[in-house]
């Protein structure tokens, strides 16, 4: 057996997403107030979403250091943000695996008006480090 290719697997993983998701895509352009999705529908694209995850997951985990570590670049810097912009309302960041990618610098992400309807802005502050500014109390970091 050949070691893994870290192309290959991307390739596989592309290719997987690409076929899956463009299937749940063409089911729910066909959706509407005149023929909604039954639960069997629902609960069949749910699946496919759901296996379009696991192989992206496992296919990722053949190159981590310990088959789980999913979380963390080789370099240690964090593969996402978590940022509660407002009690119960967690907005995620995923970092782009090269440093110094434009989407890891300083820039806005977007702005939203929160259920307590003030406006939040969730921005890049600089390389790794994701804010928010928003007129009240302060925000804090969920991981």
């Amino acid at each position: 057996m050949t070691d893994p290719n870290p192309i290959d697997y991307l390739k596989y993983c592309a290719a997987e997403a690409k076929a899956r998701l463009e299937y749940v895509i063409d089911q729910l352009g066909q959706v509407d107030g005149e023929y909604p999705l039954t639960e069997d529908e629902t609960a069949a694209l749910l699946s496919i979403t759901e296996d379009v995850t696991r192989t992206v997951i496992e296919s990722a985990a053949v190159f981590c250091r310990d088959g789980r570590d999913m979380d963390t670049y080789a370099d240690g810097r964090p593969v996402r943000t978590q940022l509660e912009t407002e009690q119960g309302v967690v907005f995620e960041y995923r970092w782009h695996p090269q440093p110094d990618h434009r989407d890891n610098q300083p820039h806005e992400i977007y702005t939203a008006k929160g259920r307590d309807s003030r406006r939040r802005t969730v921005f890049v502050a600089a390389p790794g480090v994701l804010d928010c500014v928003a007129a009240g109390p302060d925000l804090k970091a969920v991981k």
